[in-house]
C-alpha cells in the first residue's frame, strides 16, 4: 500500500491519524521502503515488494553507486528540477496562453488556433505577422489555474476579446522552455 501525501488541510498529525486509521482497519505494515530503494529495484527489474530473503532492503554504498551511475539519473534529476509534464504555450499580443498536452488541452489549443488564426487568416484585417508556439515543462501543481482557459463550458473557443485576462501569462514568467517554433504569417 502506498501512502499519499496530503495536499490540503492540517498535516501536522498526518502520520498519527494514518496509523490510527490503519489500526482500525486491521492494516499492519510489514516494511517501509525508501524511494531510492524502490527506484533501484525498478531500474533493475526487481519487485520492490518481493519477500526475497536474498535481496537486501538497506541502501548500501554499492547500491547507491549503481543508482548514481545509472543512465537514467540525468533524466530523473531533470524531471525533479524542471517538472514532469509538458505544456504548450501560444504567444499572442496580450501574453502567452497555456494548454495541457492531454486530449482536453490539445482540443482547446486546436480550437483556439482554428478560430483565431486559421479562420481569419485570409481576411484583409488579419493582424498577425508571426505565430510562436512554445513547449515547456513544469509541475502540474504550478500550472493549476493557468492552463486551458480559452473556451466556454460547452467547448466553444473564445475570441481574443472573450478570453479572461488571467489566462495570459507574461513571456518573462515562462520557465523551462524546451522548444520554440515560430511561423511567418505575413502575406507573401
Amino acid at each position: 500500500m502506498f501512502v499519499p501525501p496530503l495536499s490540503e488541510g492540517k498535516n501536522e498529525d498526518y502520520l498519527q491519524r494514518l496509523e490510527k486509521a490503519m489500526d482500525e482497519q486491521g492494516v499492519m505494515p510489514h516494511r517501509n521502503l525508501r524511494i531510492s530503494e524502490v527506484v533501484y529495484c525498478l531500474w533493475n527489474d526487481t519487485d520492490p515488494l518481493s519477500k526475497d530473503e536474498h535481496h537486501t532492503r538497506i541502501l548500501t554504498p554499492i547500491t547507491w553507486q549503481e543508482i548514481i551511475n545509472s543512465p537514467y539519473i540525468t533524466e530523473m534529476l531533470e524531471d525533479l528540477r524542471q517538472g514532469n509534464k509538458y505544456y504548450t504555450g501560444i504567444e499572442t499580443e496580450k501574453g502567452i496562453l497555456l494548454f495541457g498536452r492531454d486530449l482536453f488541452g490539445q482540443h482547446q489549443s486546436n480550437n483556439y488556433l482554428q478560430r483565431n488564426i486559421e479562420e481569419p487568416f485570409f481576411n484583409s484585417d488579419f493582424k498577425g505577422d508571426t505565430l510562436t508556439i512554445y513547449e515547456l515543462r513544469s509541475w502540474p501543481s504550478l500550472m493549476e489555474g493557468k492552463i486551458n482557459l480559452c473556451e466556454d463550458k460547452f467547448g466553444v473557443a473564445f475570441t481574443p476579446e472573450e478570453i479572461p485576462q488571467n489566462a495570459y501569462i507574461e513571456k518573462s514568467a515562462l520557465r523551462n522552455i524546451t522548444d520554440t517554433e515560430t511561423y511567418n504569417l505575413a502575406p507573401t
